[in-house]
């Protein structure tokens, strides 16, 4: 290090945070669509909560384990368009494109865009999600 202040500094916590987050969240999509739920669980924090529209509030690896196991409507495959954020929150902006066994038990669309927003806990693992369906 030298004298003059010109040596390599660590990025502010909340930027590592952001950082840590913004690849949390984008290998949850790659998860959650290879249907790697244990995968997905181990980016979760223990005290996660999860809400989706027309869904009931889900909370804790057990429940999101359940959720994300079980729930046909969901299986399909995430085209991310934009992923950002600032300190604990992020934002991932996409599309998801369903699969047809999961069209056909709901009447869904075919795919639909979305908006998560995405809170993390102290170390970069997700707290919560939300999702905005459009």
């Amino acid at each position: 290090m030298s004298a003059s202040g010109d040596h390599i500094r660590s990025p502010a916590p909340s930027a590592a945070l952001t950082a840590a987050g913004v690849d949390h969240v984008r290998l949850s999509y790659h998860y959650l669509d290879s249907r790697d739920v244990e995968g997905y669980l181990s980016l979760l924090s223990e005290r996660v909560w999860i809400r989706y529209p027309d869904a009931d509030p889900v909370h804790g690896h057990a429940q999101a384990a359940e959720f994300h196991g079980t729930q046909s409507r969901l299986s399909g495959t995430h085209t991310l368009y934009q992923v950002f954020g600032q300190a604990s929150h992020i934002v991932a902006i996409g599309r998801l494109i369903r699969t047809s066994s999961a069209r056909g038990t709901t009447g869904a669309p075919a795919d639909v865009d979305f908006a998560d927003v995405f809170v993390l806990d102290s170390d970069g693992l997700i707290l919560g999600q939300r999702r905005f369906l459009h």
